[in-house]
């Protein structure tokens, strides 16, 4: 045993001069809760001296003050030193100043001691400790004993025997701010396929700042509710997060935590206990704080007035896992008649005690975690959560590092990453931590039996291989006979209690699929015993509940069970008819495996929360040869049953083309998938390659197939861009699903109504909506598709930040709409383009106003370019007036229409000399340089340049770098007489084939210079036939120009170009 003081002196005895001189530096500024120590207490102090001083200031908590610092100088080593020797530290009497009133410090001391009267002498050999110091030392308690329960952990489905040192295996996830309580019913993992990838834009949190807010406020945290599907890391996370406490790396400002599961507590239910009772009765750790103990400080805090964990003078964490695995009622619907005071004395229901924890009523300056699948979260009331979060699982880069820890060598390491990547749906669900065991744990064995085979592609050969693997693994610890015996029982439980939509199962259930509940734990490597036998207060085996690892396990198994019935049985279990003389003919029948797949079609796609989707792909996945031929051992084939998928195959093709919800076609193209028929997938492929793609020629069924596409593609999902495939509402609203599941999606100028705004609004206010920006700029949306769109804006799951709406005919009226929606929910909007519209000072004024409210994110309003000729239709919004400048003109060009046309003619124009004129090439320009939008139209005669140039453009001489298109300062089009258009731009042209159309002599040109686009188009009646677009980066004003070609030789005067007036224009530019 060491006191104190000793070990602190021992530690700084083994600093040299300078890291000595560091450690001191540090203690001035100390931070992480602690208050600094004055310089000048520490000027001029050898070691000694310091230790006094230290432990002075801080008494018992001046080990941790010390550890910390020796952490930030990089001496880990002594740091750890201390931290073990610091159990060792006897209760030595700390030598304090009067004005401090620090008294002995004497191990194991009360908090129920009374204070010392101080009319009456001390006894200094029974000492009271002051609170604070207790508790330190009951948090080093726990720490150390924590130590034991979590530094190794179980992945998977592994035994217990096989535990792992949690740091070595843990893989960080992703895990951001937000999960809505309103929660979509769609199934979770087919949830995971439609989203896609993890959004990029996302700011992710780390797991020991879950307690601090994500938005930058400084608001205390109570309450963090966790959301994430089953098998995504909850409860990994949470073992991390206890920990890296216990080894106090994070959130050492925390004294106590109390972890509970769920699975636990429902074992306690209807039972009556005190807070303190409940602690010791699930958390062994605790026992060495007397009931006492902690009755006293509950009670202490119950009393007090604070409800702010920072000014706790006992700071509490209570973590509470698996809430979707909850029996308990927590009825918080009569809360408001309860007693405010709560007397944490008195014996209680779990049930009343969590509900009142979770309310605040109980501990309201204590901190509550609780984790649940998402289709639990609204058991627990928003009022009463202050942050919400989701683990949504491994980002790619994640999952390369999980299989690459998974796998020491790097060369095999590869090879498996790879074929991931290649498998699209098993590279997504590898989103799942539980998923990417399974994919491991399979194909080490496939690569460890099979080193030539080929690696399984599918999910429903991913569970068939695992499967196999289960079955030897049983098979060597009770002989293959009783392993299919096992796995035949365990697959029945799972066909019926998915029909009835339960996930976890009691001891009847097991019983009723013919498991031996205590022979059960012998075999738990495909299912999970749920309450273990160490829990010694319970009777034995009462109240005990079971349950898949993971609900895939439970869809496939189900699945098997009617392959199983139907081959070895002639049993169709999907549809079994009433025993009558009429059916008996039908049941002695040999059964159509396309009977039963049709009947699976049909309820999966009746299912109103599509929980039958993945044990339908598992089901068609299991009617190929290749996955019935590694089952042989459970599938008794005879000679009489063949079977085919081709009627299934057009079964589905046939319900796709009937234009099903988006989520149901997908899940029938991953159907397709598991039957290896890709046919629909090359043909949107084929038309994509080749250009083809239109509205016109794409049927339901394929444009399904190109949202299918989209979403498994990672381009697609981070920026959609519309006009990749079809600039139309039509496109639009067919492919919604891909702006749905996308970060950014660009629709701008793609021809959208007020009819897309209401689709819109309906995938922003959607809680699986990821899409964060969003342009709809040059778009005629007008007032009324603002207020659709303000719809979804306002919607409390809209996470959109970037909104842009410039050219899109807005008034004030839209101005308000947009307003309003982001007073109902300012908290993710941070940039709103509304340039080129006609908001005008009453619509500017609403918004500019949310620039000034600290409610609002918004930090970027653009309101330039206004004005009323910004209501016209199209691109008229943009025109611009345009001259030609006179100071440019060749020779042989005649200006004319108050400088609007030139036209090339034989006799030179007497004009004096200027710098800025053109003497070699026929050509002219405007005099006004453009930047952001602006649209002008011309008309044509002969064979002319139609072009925009830099200034710079060379003016004297023959060289190419004063031809317009021939250089990297113009970009031109060429409308030859002929009627034939090419581009020309660096010196290379491109012939354009523009589609047939009425013949005119009308061009219009737009620019768009932020955007980097110059687009040419002809003009048919009043209708823009896109010709061809530039994309490039505009560095400098870009000056409209025209030529005709070389002067020297020139022989075809007369040929012309003007610049044409659109009633009712004014100058833009």
């Amino acid at each position: 045993m060491v006191t104190l003081k000793e070990l602190l002196l021992e530690t700084l005895e083994d600093l040299d001069k300078e890291d000595f001189k560091s450690f001191k530096w540090h203690l001035i500024v100390v931070e992480d809760g602690f208050s600094p120590i004055k310089r000048s207490l520490l000027e001029d102090k050898d070691r000694h001296d310091t230790v006094n001083v230290i432990v002075q200031k801080y008494n018992q908590q001046a080990v941790e003050v010390a550890e910390k610092i020796l952490r930030k100088i990089d001496r880990n080593d002594l740091a750890q030193h201390l931290s073990r020797r610091s159990l060792e530290v006897k209760g030595d009497v700390v030598e304090t100043t009067a004005d401090q009133g620090a008294s002995p410090i004497p191990p194991q001391a009360s908090l129920l001691c009374p204070p010392t009267d101080s009319s009456q002498p001390i006894v200094e050999e029974i000492p009271v400790l002051e609170p604070h110091q207790q508790i330190i030392q009951y948090q080093r308690k726990i720490q150390s004993y924590l130590l034991n329960e979590f530094t190794c952990a179980q992945e998977g489905m592994t035994d217990k025997m096989d535990q792992q040192c949690l740091d070595d295996i843990f893989t960080e996830m992703f895990i951001t701010a937000g999960g809505e309580l309103h929660i979509n019913e769609q199934h979770e993992v087919m949830q995971i396929e439609i989203k896609g990838r993890v959004a990029g834009t996302e700011t992710p949190i780390e797991p020991s700042n879950i307690f601090i807010s994500a938005t930058g406020n400084h608001k205390p945290i109570r309450m963090v509710l966790t959301t994430g599907v089953a098998g995504i890391g909850k409860t990994f996370l949470v073992r991390k997060f206890v920990l890296d406490w216990a080894k106090r790396r994070t959130n050492q400002d925390v004294h106590l935590i109390f972890h509970f599961t769920f699975r636990k507590l429902n074992l306690l239910k209807g039972e009556k206990f005190r807070l303190a009772e409940l602690i010791h009765t699930c958390i062994r750790e605790t026992k060495d704080i007397p009931k006492q103990e902690l009755d006293v400080i509950f009670t202490k805090l119950q009393a007090s007035g604070n409800c702010d964990f920072n000014e706790s003078e006992f700071k509490l964490l209570f973590v509470f896992d698996g809430l979707d695995e909850s029996r308990l009622q927590l009825d918080f619907t009569c809360s408001e008649q309860l007693q405010t005071d709560f007397d944490v004395t008195q014996s209680t229901s779990v049930d009343g005690l969590l509900t009142a924890l979770i309310e605040g009523r109980l501990l309201p300056s204590a901190r509550v975690w609780i984790t649940t699948r998402p289709a639990a979260a609204n058991q627990i009331p928003r009022d009463f959560v202050d942050c919400m979060t989701v683990v949504r699982g491994f980002t790619d880069p994640q999952k390369v590092e999980y299989f690459r820890k998974r796998f020491p060598d790097e060369e095999q390491a590869s090879r498996i990453i790879c074929h991931i990547k290649a498998s699209r749906s098993i590279f997504i669900m590898c989103h799942i931590p539980v998923f990417c065991w399974i994919t491991a744990t399979v194909l080490k064995g496939v690569l460890k039996t099979r080193t030539q085979a080929e690696l399984p592609k599918t999910l429903t050969e991913m569970y068939t291989e695992f499967l196999v693997y289960q079955i030897k693994q049983t098979g060597d610890r009770c002989g293959t006979k009783k392993s299919i015996q096992y796995i035949h029982s365990l697959a029945k439980l799972a066909f019926r209690q998915l029909e009835k939509g339960n996930l976890i199962f009691y001891e009847k259930d097991l019983k009723d699929s013919g498991i031996n509940i205590r022979k059960a734990a012998q075999y738990s490597g495909v299912f999970t015993e749920v309450f273990k036998e160490e829990h010694k207060w319970r009777d034995n085996d009462k109240g005990r509940m079971f349950s898949f690892v993971h609900l895939s396990i439970q869809e496939y198994l189900a699945a098997l069970y009617v392959v199983m019935s139907l081959i070895n049985n002639n049993k169709n279990v999907l549809s079994e008819p009433e025993l009558t003389l009429d059916s008996l003919w039908m049941i002695c029948k040999r059964k159509c495996i396309t009977e039963v797949h049709e009947i699976a079609i049909d309820k999966a796609l009746k299912s109103s929360n599509g929980h039958l989707d993945l044990f339908l792909r598992f089901l068609l996945g299991l009617s190929l040869q290749t996955n019935q031929d590694l089952l042989k051992r459970l599938l008794k084939m005879t000679k009489g049953f063949s079977q085919t998928n081709h009627k299934t195959i057009q079964s589905i093709k046939e319900r796709i083309r009937e234009n099903t919800s988006p989520e149901r076609s997908i899940n029938l193209f991953y159907c397709l998938n598991e039957l290896r028929d890709d046919s629909l997938e090359e043909e949107i492929q084929q038309y994509l390659s080749s250009g083809r793609l239109s509205t016109k020629n794409l049927s339901p069924a394929l444009w399904s197939a190109l949202v299918f596409i989209l979403l498994s593609s990672e381009e697609a999902l981070e920026v959609f861009d519309l006009k990749k495939y079809s600039a139309s509402e039509e496109g639009l609203l067919r492919l919604l699903p891909v702006v749905k599941a996308s970060n950014k999606s660009l629709l701008s100028g793609c021809k959208l109504s007020e009819n897309s705004c209401e689709a819109l609004a309906s995938v922003l206010s959607s809680q699986s909506s990821k899409l964060t920006e969003l342009d709809l700029s040059d778009n005629d949306l007008h007032d009324s598709g603002v207020k659709l769109l303000s719809a979804g804006l306002e919607s409390p799951h809209c996470v959109l930040q970037t909104l842009k709406l410039s050219g899109c005919m807005i008034t004030k009226e839209g101005c308000a709409s947009l307003a309003s929606a982001l007073k109902s929910n300012p908290s993710h909007l941070r940039e709103l383009d509304l340039s080129y519209n006609h908001p005008g000072k009453s619509g500017g004024k609403l918004l500019n106003a949310g620039l000034k409210n600290p409610d609002w994110r918004l930090e970027t309003l653009n309101l330039d370019h206004g004005g009323e000729q910004r209501l016209k239709t199209g691109l008229k919004k943009y025109f611009c007036e345009l001259t030609l400048d006179q100071n440019t003109a060749h020779r042989n060009l005649q200006l004319s229409d108050n400088s609007t046309k030139a036209t090339t003619i034989e006799e030179e124009q007497r004009r004096c000399h200027d710098p800025n004129r053109f003497d070699c090439w026929l050509q002219v320009m405007c005099g006004t340089g453009l930047t952001g939008r602006c649209y002008w139209e011309v008309e044509w005669e002969g064979k002319v340049y139609i072009a925009v140039t830099y200034e710079g453009i060379r003016r004297k001489g023959e060289g190419a770098d004063g031809c317009l298109g021939a250089n990297d300062q113009s970009w031109m089009l060429l409308c030859d007489d002929d009627g034939s258009y090419s581009v020309r731009h660096e010196d290379r042209s491109t012939p354009i084939r523009p589609p047939p159309s009425l013949a005119s002599n009308r061009v219009a040109v737009f620019l768009d210079y932020c955007a980097g686009t110059l687009t040419f188009s002809k003009v048919t009646s009043d209708t823009l036939i896109p010709l061809h677009t530039f994309h490039s980066t505009f560095t400098e004003p870009l000056y409209p120009a025209f030529g005709f070609g070389f002067g020297n030789g020139f022989g075809s005067f007369g040929s012309s170009v003007s610049l044409c007036e659109l009633e009712d224009s004014a100058s833009c530019c």
